[in-house]
């Protein structure tokens, strides 16, 4: 199984213009299932954003409908799951690369779980073709047969299906996200540095008890560093880990509550100091 997490990004003119939040991808050979965590999120007028997933062929971004969220909070928690006939069928299903939120004014928000140079903002959708395939289906079979053009017969491209919005579910109710939020500390303008154990003392003297925590002993003997985090008047300390639900219970214990993930160009890490198998990041308490 495919697990992965990546932020989620709001697009304007071909950028990225702030983060929204993140979303989780599991992802196995027959079916798929998106977490969407997200916040301050524009519904729009029409209070909704529709949700695609998409791959780039030829260098387009081509979406595929998976159905609405509706709403007018502008904190989303969200669980799309999908099979590969929801996506056009196994070959699109494998080429899949992120997803997209749109508004009925076309402010786009996406993620990309594949290192692909997609224009998120420029999506087509293959509606035409969904229209076509509906009215086919409705003819006689000896109609529909003499309708469709030879290479549209012999063309291996699956035809694009839009699945029903009972594929959009609540991931969990608003508490159980609540405690989800407070994992994750959004991005926005913060510097990271590794440190070592000693380096605790250049922190003010009321936090020096830590350099005797349990917790964040057993953290930095195995990955051989601390994090320490700034953002503005904000201070972190991020003791290296796995996300579990019984390391959550420990890390809580001890007094880091938060657990943050660090992207690979934010911190430079070596094959001892990180585990590339499982979900890992940072249990940290701010200071």
């Amino acid at each position: 199984m495919k697990q992965v997490i990546r932020y989620l990004y709001e697009y304007e003119n071909g950028n990225r213009i702030r983060n929204v939040g993140f979303i989780k991808l599991e992802k196995r050979m027959d079916k798929c299932a998106i977490h969407i965590h997200g916040k301050n999120l524009d519904f729009g007028q029409k209070k909704k954003l529709e949700v695609f997933v998409f791959y780039v062929q030829g260098g387009d971004c081509i979406g595929i409908p998976q159905g609405v969220i509706e709403g007018e909070a502008p904190m989303i928690n969200y669980i799309l799951k999908f099979e590969p006939e929801d996506a056009g069928g196994q070959e699109m299903f494998d080429k899949l690369a992120g997803i997209i939120l749109r508004n009925a004014s076309e402010k786009t928000y996406a993620a990309m779980w594949e290192e692909e140079a997609a224009d998120v903002e420029h999506m087509t959708t293959g509606q035409r073709e969904v229209l076509e395939e509906a009215a086919t289906e409705a003819m006689p079979e000896e109609a529909a047969t003499e309708a469709v053009p030879e290479e549209r017969q012999q063309s291996e491209e699956p035809k694009v299906r839009e699945s029903l919005i009972e594929h959009v579910e609540k991931l969990v109710e608003q508490q159980e996200f609540q405690e989800e939020i407070e994992k994750y500390i959004p991005p926005k303008t913060r510097t990271y540095e590794k440190i070592q154990r000693q380096d605790i003392a250049r922190l003010p003297r009321t936090q020096w008890h830590l350099a005797n925590n349990s917790f964040l002993l057993h953290g930095f003997y195995n990955y051989h560093h601390l994090l320490y985090i700034e953002e503005g008047e904000n201070r972190w300390i991020g003791v290296p880990g796995i996300y579990h639900e019984k390391e959550q219970a420990a890390a809580r214990a001890f007094g880091f509550p938060q657990f943050h993930r660090v992207m690979d160009a934010d911190l430079e890490l070596s094959a001892e100091e990180k585990n590339t198998f499982d979900d890992f990041g940072y249990w940290c308490r701010q200071i």
